[in-house]
Order: structure tokens, then sequence, then C-alpha cells
């Protein structure tokens, strides 16, 4: 089967090709980054496409363009009950090092609403497994092989491998639900000249973080769009449209689809706080601008509100076994995902002086109060990075959440070799290498700036820091959280 007609925009002549047929032609990232999507020519307005058509002109080598492919549909069962979604098929064929062998069976992907073209994982499609059932054969005796023998557990309840992997995203989701909730209620005051509404950060602090965390489209970083109206309707439409990857919207619509592949391990009372949080944003949205930052703000606040009952449920109520071990460290290693970037963009990327930036950073990780009533002194960098980055005893450190997984990692069952030689799971030790980057970190030096004013200590640290919670992550993935073997965990 061929591959789908493809041109890289970087190359000229492929780019008069693309360009000749562009209205026909499906335009993508070439170096796909979070917030960016696939964009369809011919769904757009004249004026769209002509803008569009100037993006790739002026930066091809960031742009490839697709053949559009006609996709089928397939019934999808949703909440809302049968629906008609676009549907992919990927097969796979495996190479034995002399010819390939197509696999019977593969993974069915359908788009995340009835009219969407994408069809993609990241911006909420769904997915199942596809088999292709063989000829029914009469069994010989070559078939008929003794059962594998099968550990006794104290309980006969057990956790599939694929269960484990929606719960440990749904903690990730409320996580990163929860954080651009915090962040857009701190930013989106600082657009405001209006005394009552607080002014907790200028246009260009709120430039800085925006452009550092990749939530500020290019038609906004000219210094004509810059002004504050612009920025403070972008944030708005952040929390009100639900169709962007980094909005409060999105993000919640992901939730609410992994609350229901969990529903059977959840509480009624969890249950409930999950619901009314999609209920929220139910309601259609003002028309006046005023009135949409204003509700926009009594969103975010209730989403805040809403996201830490959740949490407090799931402190107090579930028993401790592995299904709220995985929810727990997807919450947890999400978290300290957020706050590296926090520290990238508000600490080793600001600019001198950074009172601004540092106290826009203590404001979304609710650190505020608790750096005033431990320092008493005006905010320095030395103690906003302790605070923030090496504290164990603060709940919103890095170094709090990698401790916390550790803990969660210990209680789930070791892999049998492991266990039997007398060996630590790989992913403990990666758990514990993570802890040690941050502990022996010496936060004078990271704090320091070079000539041009710069912190690349710090941003390496971070990088290494975020280096190791990735292979963590893949360490986790591979043992417990693959679907392409049979994985069964013990509920204690």
């Amino acid at each position: 089967m061929p591959s789908v007609a493809t041109w890289w925009c970087g190359q000229e002549g492929p780019r008069r090709q693309a360009m000749e047929r562009f209205e026909h032609l499906v335009i993508k990232p070439a170096f796909p980054r979070f917030g960016q999507h696939a964009e369809f020519p011919a769904m757009m307005t004249d004026a769209e496409r002509r803008l569009l058509a100037a993006r790739v002109e002026a930066q091809p080598e960031r742009f490839v363009a697709q053949e559009q492919v006609d996709l089928s549909t397939t019934p999808v069962h949703t909440h809302r009950g049968l629906e008609a979604r676009h549907v992919v098929l990927r097969v796979l064929a495996a190479w034995d090092g002399s010819s390939y062998a197509v696999l019977p069976g593969g993974l069915t992907r359908v788009a995340t609403g009835q009219q969407s073209l994408v069809v993609s994982m990241q911006r909420g499609g769904g997915s199942k497994d596809t088999w292709v059932l063989g000829r029914e054969r009469e069994a010989t005796r070559r078939d008929v092989r003794a059962p594998a023998p099968r550990a006794t557990y104290v309980t006969a309840t057990e956790l599939s491998s694929r269960m484990a992997d929606n719960l440990f995203w749904l903690g990730r989701y409320a996580e990163r639900l929860e954080a651009h909730a915090r962040l857009i209620r701190v930013l989106l005051p600082g657009l405001s000249g209006e005394s009552d509404r607080g002014r907790d950060a200028s246009v260009d602090t709120v430039v800085h973080y925006m452009r550092g965390l990749d939530l500020l489209p290019a038609e906004y970083r000219h210094a004509s769009v810059r002004r504050w109206w612009s920025l403070e309707h972008l944030l708005t439409e952040m929390v009100l449209d639900a169709k962007g990857a980094a909005s409060i919207g999105w993000n919640l619509a992901q939730l609410r689809r992994l609350s229901w592949e969990v529903k059977e391990r959840l509480s009624p009372d969890t249950w409930r706080v999950l619901q009314q949080i999609g209920d929220l944003f139910a309601d259609l949205a003002p028309a006046n601008h005023d009135r949409r930052v204003v509700a926009a703000m009594a969103k975010l606040d209730d989403v805040v509100i809403m996201l830490s009952a959740f949490a407090g449920l799931l402190a107090e109520n579930p028993t401790r076994g592995h299904g709220w071990r995985f929810l727990a460290i997807g919450r947890r290693m999400e978290r300290a995902l957020q706050m590296l970037e926090l520290l990238r963009v508000g600490v080793a990327q600001a600019p001198f002086p950074d009172d601004q930036y540092l106290e826009v950073l203590l404001q979304v990780a609710d650190s505020s109060t608790t750096y005033r009533s431990r320092y008493l002194a005006s905010i320095r960098t030395r103690y906003v990075l302790e605070l923030l980055m090496t504290d164990v005893s603060n709940p919103r450190s890095v170094a709090y959440q990698i401790a916390s997984v550790a803990e969660r990692i210990q209680g789930l069952p070791a892999h049998q070799d492991d266990r039997a030689e007398g060996n630590e799971p790989r992913e403990m030790a990666l758990a514990l290498r993570v802890g040690r980057l941050l502990q022996d970190a010496n936060v004078d030096d990271l704090k320091r700036r070079d000539a041009q004013g710069k912190r690349p200590v710090l941003e390496n640290h971070l990088q290494a820091v975020k280096a190791a919670m990735a292979a963590l992550a893949t360490a986790l993935a591979a043992r417990y959280l693959s679907h392409s073997v049979p994985s069964r965990l013990t509920l204690s």
C-alpha cells in the first residue's frame, strides 16, 4: 500500500507543487509542537487561505503538505449514544531480518467529534484493538498445552493494563487541567487596568509566560497585537473555547472521556465531582467581551475548587490499591512536569530583574503565603528555587512529587525476575535517580546568571530532570501499561 502523498515545503520544487494544489491538501507542522494542528485549506475562507499560504511561504521549512484522504466512518459509542466518527486503521508489519510479515490485526482510531477530520490521540481521539479472525481448525495434540501457573493472591479482584493506563492518564489530565486553570487565573487579571480586578502581572510578563509555554500563536507575537485587549481576548478564549489543545475546555473533554472509561473504579462522590466540572461549561458564554472575561474568571475559580474536591476525595476515600496508585502516580508526574516548565520560563529564562516573574510563579504554584511566612523577605531567586524545586515538604514542589511517585511505585508488584535476583525494579531506580538529581543540585550555582544575563546551568539542570522523568515514564509504561501483552495486577 502506498503512503499518503507528502510534500515538505522546505524544498522549492515540492513547495511549488503543493502551492499549485493548495486547496486540496492538508497543511501540517513539519516539527509538531504542543498546540499546533493540521489545517484544511478546503474548509477555509479565501482570506484564511491566503493567510495560511503566506505563513507557509514565510517559513516553508516548518510545514508539510499531504494529500487529503477521504476517511470512512464507523459507529462509535459515546455518552450521548451512537455517533458516526471518521476512522483510521493502523496496521503493523514485523521485520524478521529478511522479510516483512503483516500482523493479523491492528489499531482502529476514531476522530474526536462527528465533523472532525483529524484522527489523533493527542487531540482526544479514541482507539480500539482490531482483530482479524482466522479460520477455525481442529486442535491437534501440539496445540494442547498445560496452562501456565498462575500466582495465588489474597483477593481475586484484578486491574487490567488498559484500566491502569486510563487511571494513570485520568490523573495526568486532572493535574494538567488544574495547572492551566491556575496559570490563566493569574495571567488574565494582569491584562486589566481596573484596580478592583487586580494586576498581578504586567503585559510583558504575560507575554513572556505565554511565549515560553508555547501558548502564544505566531500572529500574536508582533508588537501591533501585543496590546492588552488582544491578549485578554486570547486568554479568555482559552477558557471558553474547547477547540484548542491548550484550552481549558479541551483538557476537560479528555478528563470526562477518561472518567467514563474508569467509572467502575470511581466512588459515586468522585464521579459526581467529575461530572459537575463538565457541567460548568454547559451554558453558553456571554457575547459581550467584558462579560466573557468575568465569566471566564468565575469558571476558572470553579474549576480549581472542584478539582481540589476531586483531590480531597482521592486522598480520603479509596483503598490504597493498584488503581489508586496509578492515578496518584499520573497526578504527581504531571504536576512535576508542569512545575519544571514553569521554573524554566519563570526563572531560567526570566529577564533581569525577575521579581515580577517570580511573583507570578509563586501565585500559580499556590505558594505565595508559604514563601512569605517562611522567609520573611522580599522575593529572591534562591528561596523560590528551594521552595518549588527541592523542598520535599511543599506539596507543590518537584521534589515532593518525585518522593510521592517513589512511594507509590514501592506498592506496585515488582517484576518476578527482579524479586528473584534481589534487584531493585528499574522504575524504582529511575525514580530515586530523579530524586538525587533534585537533592544534589547546588541552588547557588543554579540561580547564577552568565555574562549575557541568562541561567544556562539551571536550564540544563531542569532539562536533565525532565529527561530522567521521561525515562521513568517509559519504564512504567513498558512494565505495567502496555496493552501488547496480558497484564493483570492484583488490587489490595
